[in-house]
């Protein structure tokens, strides 16, 4: 192992940790926001898992480095990526509204959050929009970014067809 590949592997496995314990730690600060009260992290999970992504980013820091990370992740961005997600975009959208959705409820019926084993209306309501808010503010703001013609698919769409006007009128074919 050269110095190279030493000193990328580390600047991975160190911000990987920092990168998980700030997880963790707006994790607990979201759940004690959202459900009241104080919450103490308890089992060995929230230390073995910034462990985890440290032994990760060392991993890949030292197989990777640093400068192919960042041409990977530029070439990524200029287009394999983005190609992927407009193509794959329901895709995506169900899949991570079912992994919500799955792992909300398993949260709410697991973790007890509202310490009360008979749950009153209120906790309901809360529970309703903790599982469904996230995933019907995804597929409006989905609907409404491809509608107003910002994706890919904007054929038939209102805004898409003003825009073909538009070009047209610029390239002097007005009909």
């Amino acid at each position: 192992m050269n110095v190279g590949s030493f000193v990328s592997g580390l600047i991975f496995a160190v911000v990987s940790f920092f990168v998980v314990v700030l997880f963790e730690f707006l994790l607990i600060l979201g759940v004690e926001n959202v459900f009241g009260g104080h919450w103490t992290p308890i089992g060995l999970g929230w230390v073995v898992m910034p462990i985890s992504a440290a032994l990760t980013g060392w991993a890949v820091g030292t197989r990777v480095g640093i400068i192919n990370f960042i041409s990977i992740i530029s070439r990524g961005l200029d287009g394999e990526i983005r190609n992927v997600l407009q193509k794959q975009r329901y895709r995506l959208l169900f899949g991570f509204s079912c992994l919500w959705i799955l792992s909300s409820v398993i949260y709410l019926l697991v973790f007890d959050p509202f310490d009360r084993y008979y749950w009153r209306l209120d906790d309901y309501i809360k529970a309703t929009f903790i599982v469904i808010g996230p995933v019907a503010i995804a597929v409006v703001s989905m609907t409404i970014v491809y509608w107003a013609g910002l994706g890919d698919d904007h054929r038939n769409k209102p805004m898409g067809a003003a825009r073909r006007v538009i070009a047209r009128e610029e390239r002097g074919d007005v009909e």
